[in-house]
């Protein structure tokens, strides 16, 4: 027998305190990141996402960074000394009875899509070029 919490596969259903409370990290640190980004010459970087464990004791920040001229590996080690800082900005900022420990990962969707979407252009170019050929034999 299923309970009101459960999925229509009889599984628990998952909790929305930690998307609540990743939505809440994410807002709360955008901009100070945004900051800290700038002043350690990074350029353009976002807090993409935020991922929360379900004990909310550990909280993955995924960035995206605009900008080739610095590696994925290089924006991620400039940001590493700044997490106690954002971490205590978040302890004053969000009442939890733990501070989540923060952790960087690089987001590569952005990238993932910006690769589809050059695939599916690559392939729409080339199917307009056949269709703008007239028909021959071998078509048929």
């Amino acid at each position: 027998m299923t309970s009101r919490n459960d999925d229509a596969w009889g599984r628990p259903a998952p909790s929305t305190r930690p998307r609540r409370v990743a939505e809440s990290i994410r807002r709360e640190l955008a901009q100070p990141l945004q900051r800290i980004a700038s002043d350690a010459g990074l350029g353009m970087l976002t807090l993409s996402d935020v991922d929360v464990s379900p004990d909310l004791r550990d909280a993955r920040l995924f960035v995206t960074h605009l900008g080739g001229e610095v590696s994925h590996d290089e924006v991620l080690r400039r940001l590493h000394p700044h997490l106690g800082e954002l971490r205590a900005l978040l302890g004053r900022a969000v009442r939890l009875r733990y501070t989540p420990r923060l952790s960087f990962r690089f987001d590569e969707s952005v990238e993932q899509g910006a690769r589809i979407d050059a695939l599916l252009h690559e392939s729409g170019a080339t199917e307009e070029s056949t269709r703008d050929r007239p028909e021959t034999d071998e078509d048929r």
